[in-house]
């Protein structure tokens, strides 16, 4: 029954998106599943900002993007204000999402590709095979200017994030850098505070259909990490400050700021999640 609601939903949504010619837009079932529906088109737009404005992305830089899902962030730098004329790589685990980008993003021609990667994750590929914290990301050591990972580590293991920043620390050349978004706390606390509670389970939680889950704020730990949803932990991680650091080290990477974003505080910093700028050496 789902299956049928979503894609009715889905029928009727392209048929608007043709009416207000907006068919650069997949459905809604993609545009909902990477966070609120009317977020779709700010989100790229608002970070892109912050990738220039923290790391001096460049548009003819070499870019990767982990998480890509549909392409939105492609999209947003190929048009204006940006007209980027660089080299775009993504990646994702989501089929659906990846064949919607390289049938409508990639195909205009631009040096843009996205992959898939069947790499398994208990919330957004629970049927993938290749196991997280031992995939190798497509590309060769030292390729990237620039790298980003928006609400991937917010769905990670320790043993996974730790192996993506190593891999993440592979691919980019030395003195790039890279924008990573985590849910950090200085220390996390045995149960969450109101305001971080309100904001995460209305960001997060009822998103992904867990209307109880955590409304009683008590945070359970797994080794590094911390999860409101012990049963599905990959559905929000919480790290300490100390432990992104010491990850982001160990994979040979310097955090030059993490800037705390408004999910715990509503006077937070500029985005909702906590934004961590990391630098190769040189």
């Amino acid at each position: 029954m789902r299956g049928l609601r979503t894609s009715a939903r889905d029928a009727v949504d392209i048929a608007y998106l043709r009416a207000v010619r907006r068919p650069e837009l997949p459905p809604y079932s993609l545009r909902c599943h990477v966070g609120p529906i009317e977020e779709y088109e700010r989100i790229p737009a608002e970070y892109i900002a912050y990738f220039k404005l923290l790391c001096g992305l460049r548009m003819q830089d070499r870019v990767l993007d982990i998480g890509c899902g549909t392409g939105r962030f492609a999209q947003e730098l190929l048009g204006p204000p940006h007209f980027f004329r660089g080299a775009y790589r993504g990646f994702d685990v989501d089929h659906r999402a990846v064949t919607w980008a390289r049938g409508h993003v990639a195909s205009i021609g631009a040096d843009v590709r996205f992959d898939l990667l069947d790499v398994h994750n208990t919330h957004y590929n629970p049927g993938g095979a290749i196991r997280p914290d031992c995939v190798e990301f497509p590309y060769e050591d030292s390729s990237f200017d620039f790298g980003f990972a928006m609400s991937v580590f917010t769905h990670l293991l320790s043993p996974t994030a730790r192996h993506y920043m190593g891999e993440l620390a592979r691919v980019l050349r030395p003195g790039a850098s890279a924008v990573v978004s985590f849910v950090t706390l200085d220390e996390v606390p045995d149960v969450l505070g109101p305001v971080a509670l309100h904001r995460l389970y209305d960001g997060v939680l009822i998103r992904n259909g867990l209307a109880e889950t955590g409304r009683a704020g008590e945070l359970h730990r797994m080794g590094e990490v911390a999860t409101l949803t012990p049963h599905n932990p990959e559905i929000v991680t919480i790290y300490e400050d100390g432990v992104v650091r010491d990850m982001a080290r160990d994979a040979g990477l310097d955090v030059t700021a993490i800037h705390h974003g408004s999910w715990a505080d509503l006077d937070g910093g500029p985005a909702f999640q906590d934004l961590v700028v990391l630098r190769r050496p040189t």
